[in-house]
């Protein structure tokens, strides 16, 4: 599930009878059909105000069933494991970017395990889905949804992130960003990434 502003899911939506939505407190969750999208709207803001005057009228048309549209991915037994994995070098007392382009074949990132070998205490890390190449046509470099915003490395600690879906992405060519916030002085950090990805079958 990607979570992305307002303003980049209404350019995304093609297909609008297809989006649903539902009332959170005072906010609307507003989903595509499929999955792959996902935004909020809060009361009292010009995006909660475009969505009701503009859009929420062409909602909701589908014969898809809501149940359907809202599950997580975890049951879907049309997926085969497909790992694939990432290293990189954190330069010591800094900030290093590392994208990983998500082959082609995969549909689904579940989860994550990563080591980190000659961090300190106080390093972090955050993960971002990233249109590196424009691929979607609205600018290189467009952040659609960030995964850990901020996650602290402690001591040896190995990260496992489970129950993670990045499963029908509206492209191919989209890229993980990795940025690692170094804030020892000796030695560069070592980072290697297994992901738990499936493939369609």
């Amino acid at each position: 599930m990607i979570s992305i502003t307002w303003s980049i899911f209404k350019d995304l939506v093609k297909d609008w009878p297809r989006v649903f939505w539902d009332v959170r407190g005072d906010s609307y969750y507003i989903i595509y059909h499929d999955g792959s999208l996902e935004t909020s709207v809060i009361d009292g803001t010009s995006d909660y105000t475009d969505f009701e005057d503009n859009f929420k009228s062409l909602t909701m048309k589908s014969a898809t069933p809501k149940v359907r549209v809202i599950q997580i991915l975890n049951e879907n037994n049309s997926l085969s494991l497909c790992g694939v994995s990432t290293t990189f070098t954190a330069t010591k007392n800094t900030e290093t970017t590392h994208d990983f382009l998500i082959p082609d074949a995969i549909s689904a990132i579940k989860g994550a395990s990563s080591m980190f070998v000659n961090n300190v205490t106080g390093d972090y890390v955050k993960v971002e889905l990233v249109d590196v190449d424009n691929v979607l046509g609205y600018g290189a470099g467009l952040v659609l949804g960030a995964f850990i915003s901020k996650w602290y490395i402690l001591g040896s600690q190995m990260l496992t992130i489970d129950n993670v879906s990045v499963s029908n992405l509206p492209a191919t060519g989209l890229y993980l960003r990795f940025v690692y916030t170094s804030i020892g002085t000796v030695n560069d950090v070592v980072c290697c990434c297994n992901f738990m990805s499936y493939k369609a079958t």
